[in-house]
């Protein structure tokens, strides 16, 4: 239970409506023209907000701390280094994965079960009405008929009850999804920015790779447009320029960066070496030297002479 007040904004809103198992209860003050009416004779129409329209104001407002990132570089995302811009992706991906499981398959097949199950005690009940009454006969045992489907119901009931339970939990814990998002709306927003951002410098690179010597070097030049391999050499730059991106690789020396030391990166590392391998060896190009054997599964990397 929250009382909102002046001092309510988004995270506060966000917290305070997220803690509940099974439900959240805000109160709101009541509309000050409804206290005093002589309200409207002073003050003209419009003039006061109604509590609706005061929370709705209150949970836009955010007071999250912005990072150093966002003083320091106030420039568009155009303006931000490959090395920023990669940084504040990954922090924001953190941030939005955060967010509580989405639930909304699971309530979907619980509403279709729901109904399954409603529908078929709604056909027992009927069942039960067109039986025929009989006259209640002491020592007379009751009709078989009838109180196997009164029992059928009565498990069809409590499974309709437990069903409705769980409904209420999963919507809970959807709800708290998106309340977390709603209350990240603008970091998912930021996201999509510097996406599109990364997405043109690679496609701007990718439209360039003819004319780079990385690319020559890795994989040769561009094969003509009637070369059934020119696509097998557009697909390949567009793994690279990719690749380059999003591990701030700017070295042209190396197009695909210097050997990491370990974990994720050096997986993908020799991963995008077994594909420029493979790559090479349908444009028909002489294989380079296999690199050290790839961690724990032994993929084959290439060293650029």
């Amino acid at each position: 239970h929250v009382l909102a007040s002046d001092e309510l904004y988004r995270e506060l809103g966000y917290t305070a409506l997220s803690r509940g198992r099974h439900t959240n209860t805000l109160y709101l003050t009541t509309n000050p023209r409804d206290l005093d009416p002589d309200l409207d004779q002073h003050l003209p129409q419009g003039e006061l907000e109604t509590p609706e329209q005061l929370l709705e104001a209150a949970l836009r407002r955010s007071h999250a701390q912005r990072l150093a990132l966002d003083h320091q570089i106030p420039a568009p995302p155009s303006a931000w280094t490959l090395k920023e811009l990669n940084a504040e992706r990954s922090r924001l991906r953190v941030v939005l994965a955060g967010a509580p499981a989405d639930l909304t398959a699971k309530l979907q097949a619980l509403a279709i079960s729901r109904q399954q199950v409603h529908d078929e005690a709604t056909d027992v009940s009927e069942r039960i009405a067109a039986l025929p009454r009989r006259m209640a006969i002491p020592g007379r045992k009751p009709d078989p008929t009838r109180v196997q489907l009164t029992e059928r119901k009565d498990r069809l009931r409590a499974r309709l009850d437990g069903l409705d339970r769980n409904a209420v939990e999963l919507q809970a814990a959807q709800h708290r999804r998106d309340s977390y998002l709603a209350a990240h709306t603008a970091d998912a927003e930021q996201l999509d920015r510097l996406d599109r951002e990364l997405t043109h410098r690679i496609n701007t690179a990718i439209g360039r790779s003819a004319l780079q010597p990385h690319i020559h070097a890795l994989i040769g030049p561009r094969p003509s447009t009637s070369d059934p391999r020119a696509l097998t050499w557009i697909t390949a730059v567009q793994a690279i320029e990719t690749y380059r991106h999003t591990h701030d690789i700017t070295d042209t020396e190396q197009p695909l960066g210097a050997q990491p030391f370990g974990g994720q990166p050096l997986t993908q590392w020799y991963a995008i070496n077994q594909t420029m391998s493979a790559v090479r060896l349908e444009l028909g190009l002489e294989l380079l030297p296999p690199a050290d054997s790839g961690p724990e599964r032994g993929l084959p990397g290439i060293e650029l002479a």
